[in-house]
């Protein structure tokens, strides 16, 4: 804005505004009655600007330029995203918890973050994680915090830090190194940030279990605000479609305050089955005490980073999902909702199983995994107007309560998440009676298993119905086994029970997987002591000749062997010469061991024609289709 001097009133003046991309900009501007004038433009760009304004004369006065020139430069903050724990070798944990770091990290780059200068994204495995600069370890995330963000932050360039761990313990697991497990404390975290130029805004933001313990008077201070997803006395869930971090950050997206953004958080996860009593926490005016009046007062209306107005368009649902319940001994139902927004990625659902207590004190991810079902949903045929997108689930078996979060996401976010009950009442189908006899014991049992590591639609196994037979069908039976009064003892049923080789291999893997676990449930252990009654032996894993006992011998020996497939097996004794002196057939076997004497193949010492052989050394030799073994064996008389 200016004024002319003398002031001309009533005249048009020039404005050329070059943008640091040579953008040209021209406006023309009337001045007042007081020759005064303004104009504004946005400065979007990082760089060099130059606006020149230019009145063109009269015949009383000369022409007049003014050139000025602005140096634009964007300093939101710097922001360090650490997702720590174990990688890709978590199978439960990761998918989802690289999921969350990964939304997290893109929600700092659509508020204007830029990805090479102004963020540090450090992960266990850089290579599986977008946007990742470095694996995460105390000594990352050390520098990160005291050298690369300490260079750029002041009093006018805050520091944003994320940190996200799946640890379900009382301690921010930072690393797994072989049996060394690194974590981090608050003690640690305040000396780092304490190295930091005086009176930086640090906004800390931390998803983890028990993660209130990071509000206390060390860490607390002026400058600092930090969020936990958790108090201290409380596990924090996350699943694919609802957590702290999902909720939270897709109103930060949104433009929203941090104020207005933890409290909607807070009172959304109070409604939601998994969350009403994780209780985040928050404490903005530094004196260590959480959720005060005086901590939201405090963040009046701040926003990460700035009050910039959000262009992203995350999908939305278009009502709510009704509460269904069903007769006994129907188990499937049909729901459908209305998605609306641009280009869907993705509409699913979570089912969380009844009984399902997220009070209760979890050891592993896989506890939670194993009540917690993702099921996609398909877009419904015949589309007029709003898109409808639906889900058909058939596994409504197990009487009690069915909790059902569904959720939406594209390119710009995640849609609100809506939750919806499904109760069943007592007299269905147990979870678990693969077989239909309402029952669930050691046949359901051996049918999962004799199935498992198989994948695809109509397996009998696939008790959750996830396309594909594993771990989780197998606690489904185990968790329901002897319900209904029916079940036999499994030392009782063994001995009915009969395998083809292939089912014996499939069982087998089910033992080895859930022998292979480092902390197992009970029920886990249940199915595992199962499973080894049902097969307690493993299946050699090729086929090979024994040495025969007793060796030497006379008259009589057994020969022992193992057989890696089924198949007619003989054995050929032959003398020192290569002659054949007796050809012992075992008849048609399946793959086992046969080392006893009850099984293993015996020799009297004679020929095929009854005679007995000499003293001396022979050779025996195994054959099972194409397959051959020679082995010697020595007689003494």
């Amino acid at each position: 804005m200016g004024v002319l001097k003398p002031a001309i009133p009533a005249v048009e003046l020039s404005l050329q505004v070059l943008a640091p991309d040579s953008q040209l900009i021209e406006k023309t501007l009337l001045a007042d009655a007081g020759g005064g004038f303004k104009s504004s433009f946005k400065l979007n760009l990082e760089g060099h600007w130059s606006a020149t304004l230019n009145w063109a004369g009269s015949s009383t006065y000369q022409p007049v330029t003014r050139t000025f020139q602005l140096n634009v430069v964007q300093r939101f903050g710097k922001v360090i995203v650490a997702l720590g724990g174990i990688g890709p070798s978590e199978v439960h944990a990761w998918p989802k918890f690289n999921t969350v770091a990964e939304s997290v990290y893109r929600v700092f780059v659509q508020r204007n973050f830029q990805a090479e200068k102004d963020i540090y994204f450090l992960s266990p495995d850089p290579n599986q994680t977008k946007g990742a600069q470095a694996q995460t370890t105390l000594k990352t995330l050390e520098y990160a915090i005291t050298s690369w963000a300490a260079k750029e932050v002041n009093s006018n360039v805050p520091l944003y830090i994320y940190l996200l761990s799946h640890n379900l313990g009382d301690k921010f697991l930072v690393e797994r190194r072989g049996l060394q497990d690194d974590y981090l404390t608050p003690e640690q975290l305040d000396l780092w940030l304490d190295k930091l130029p005086p009176e930086t805004p640090v906004t800390l933001i931390i998803e983890a279990c028990y993660s209130g313990s990071f509000i206390n008077s060390r860490l607390s201070a002026p400058n600092r605000t930090i969020i936990t997803s958790a108090s201290r006395d409380k596990q924090a869930l996350i699943m694919r479609t609802s957590s702290f971090s999902r909720f939270f950050f897709d109103r930060i997206r949104a433009n929203q305050t941090i104020r207005a953004a933890f409290s909607q958080t807070e009172e959304r996860m109070k409604k939601m089955r998994a969350h009403h009593s994780q209780s985040p926490q928050i404490d903005a005016n530094g004196n260590g005490v959480a959720n005060e009046l005086l901590d939201l007062q405090a963040l009046g209306d701040r926003r990460i980073p700035a009050d910039i107005s959000s262009l992203s368009l995350p999908p939305a649902f278009g009502s709510q999902a009704q509460a269904v319940n069903l007769k006994p001994g129907i188990s499937s139902h049909t729901f459908q909702v209305e998605v609306v927004g641009t280009e869907v990625e993705r509409v699913f659902a979570e089912i969380i199983q009844p009984g399902f207590d997220p009070d209760r004190l979890f050891q592993n991810w896989q506890e939670v995994d194993q009540q917690i079902q993702v099921v996609d949903l398909q877009l419904a045929a015949d589309q007029e107007g709003t898109p409808k997108y639906q889900l058909r689930y058939d596994k409504f078996i197990q009487p009690g309560e069915y909790t059902l979060i569904f959720q939406a996401s594209n390119a710009d976010g995640n849609a609100e998440p809506i939750q919806t009950t499904v109760m069943v009442s007592e007299g269905g189908q147990l979870a678990g009676d693969v077989n239909g006899d309402n029952s669930v014991n050691i046949f359901d049992l051996v049918m999962v298993a004799g199935q498992f590591g198989k994948s695809g639609a109509g397996l009998s196994g696939d008790v959750n119905d996830d396309g594909s037979v594993n771990i989780f069908d197998l606690v489904q039976v185990a968790g329901n086994f002897g319900k209904s009064g029916l079940a036999a003892a499994p030392s009782l049923l063994v001995e009915e029970l009969t395998f083809t080789t292939q089912q014996k291999r499939d069982i087998q893997s089910a033992i080895v997987e859930l022998k292979e676990m480092p902390i197992r449930s009970e029920v886990e252990e249940l199915a595992f002591n199962l499973l080894k009654t049902i097969l307690p032996e493993r299946l050699p894993a090729q086929t090979q000749l024994l040495q025969n006992y007793p060796n030497p011998f006379n008259p009589e020996t057994w020969i022992p062997f193992e057989l890696g497939c089924d198949g007619e097996v003989s054995i050929t004794i032959y003398d020192a010469v290569g002659n054949p002196v007796r050809t012992l057939s075992a008849g048609h076997l399946s793959a086992g061991g046969y080392v006893g004497q009850s099984t293993a193949v015996y020799w009297d010492g004679k020929t095929d024609g009854g005679e007995p052989v000499a003293s001396g050394t022979y050779f025996y030799t195994l054959r099972i289709g194409s397959e051959m073994d020679t082995r010697k064996l020595i007689i003494l008389k």
